[in-house]
């Protein structure tokens, strides 16, 4: 597997597969967007969440927009949906803070996120938007 952008020491390769995100949102008790035109991986309509838009090819803006700007108050690992040929990948968040930008970097298309607990989700969409939504804070700074 190679990874250009993203520090492979900051992170775990786990056994789930890219499909299994799917069954483990599920068990959470989190749907899948059923509107395919709405370019979201997770169903927002229904969670308390927050977005704004980002700028995926400035590495400028990238790094002073996302340094540091979660707000999770303990530390945890989130399980990260990359690319369809690899498995997910677990960081934790107190290293996921400093590589956002990277993990936008990496897909170019977009990625999904959720903690290992279950209570925290993200998101990155696809170049229709470029929204980032979560149901945690995230401060543009």
């Amino acid at each position: 597997m190679e990874l250009y952008f993203i520090d492979s020491s900051k992170m775990e390769l786990t056994t789930y597969s890219y499909e299994h995100f799917d069954v483990i949102i599920k068990d959470f008790g989190y749907e899948k967007e059923k509107n395919v035109d709405l370019h979201n991986y997770f169903d927002w309509a229904n969670i308390r969440h927050w977005s704004f838009v980002y700028e995926p090819y400035s590495e400028l803006e990238l790094s002073k927009l996302f340094s540091k700007t979660i707000v999770v108050r303990e530390s945890m690992n989130f399980l990260i949906r990359l690319k369809y040929n690899m498995p997910l990948i677990q960081v934790n968040s107190s290293y996921l803070k400093d590589m956002l930008s990277n993990l936008c970097f990496e897909t170019g298309m977009g990625w999904e996120a959720i903690s290992v607990c279950g209570k925290y989700i993200i998101e990155f969409t696809d170049g229709y938007e470029y929204l980032a939504k979560s149901n945690f804070k995230i401060r543009p700074t």
